[in-house]
């Protein structure tokens, strides 16, 4: 989104229309953008001047038998110009990612059994059904199992 000081309406004209204005009030008006025009007017010099003061910048081009690495900063490859670039507030442009490729959150279920683990609700009973089936998988020889229904304690195998 763009800065909104730019973006500033100031000029304006109606037909058949005259302004009827206070001649002291017209008058603090005038003195204060003045004022206002003068101390940016001020600033904006002295900005340039520092600028000018800086006199050279890092160059990445160096030409055969050039010590210097210091070249005029109008005359450094890339130029360093982000002018527009401060008209610009918030994010700036992000490297494009494919959809694919993008960080995604857990599934439904996932999150369906984090709350009926917390019990704060019940899990479905097609949810229930998938968790038994995979939970009856066949035990490994030489891992201990658990037998379904029991009620008890593991037993081993």
């Amino acid at each position: 989104m763009a800065v909104d000081y730019p973006l500033v309406l100031y000029d304006c004209a109606y037909e058949n229309l005259e302004w009827i204005f206070d001649g002291e009030e017209h008058a603090f008006t005038v003195a204060h953008l003045q004022a206002l025009w003068t101390q940016q007017a001020v600033r904006s010099r002295i900005l340039y001047s520092m600028l000018q003061g800086l006199g050279q910048g890092p160059s990445e081009q160096r030409t055969e038998g050039d010590a210097d690495p210091l070249r005029a900063w109008t005359s450094t490859q890339p130029p360093v110009m982000r002018l527009a670039d401060t008209l610009l507030e918030g994010v700036g442009p992000r490297k494009y990612k494919r959809l694919m490729e993008r960080e995604r959150c857990e599934g439904l279920e996932s999150r369906i059994r984090h709350y009926a683990k917390r019990g704060r609700i019940e899990l479905p009973e097609a949810l229930r059904e998938e968790e038994l089936l995979d939970s009856e998988e066949p035990a490994l020889p030489g891992q201990r199992g658990t037998e379904l229904g029991s009620g008890g304690a593991p037993e081993s195998v």
